[in-house]
């Protein structure tokens, strides 16, 4: 069964993102992507700190957002991909 439509649209967004981020990483200068790196690292840290507050339950029922453990699990697997695939 192919993917729906939104699922191509957006894995066609994020080779994309992708396409664009290895370009401009490519023009930065060593101080630019010293700077790349620590806002990375900051901005991962900060989504760290958010999935880790557990959603209420109501929410999380409801909505469909995952607990907390379950956001740091995907997180990491997302993680593991990303450095696999460089």
């Amino acid at each position: 069964m192919p993917p729906p439509p939104i699922a191509r649209d957006e894995a066609a967004h994020a080779e994309l993102s992708w396409a664009i981020d290895a370009w401009a990483v490519a023009t930065l200068d060593g101080a630019a992507d010293k700077r790349l790196d620590a806002a990375y690292d900051a901005a991962l840290a900060e989504l760290r700190r958010e999935i880790a507050v557990e959603p209420g339950k109501t929410v999380a029922t409801r909505a469909g957002i995952p607990t907390a453990a379950q956001a740091s699990a995907l997180l990491e697997g997302v993680l593991t991909i990303l450095a696999t695939a460089a």
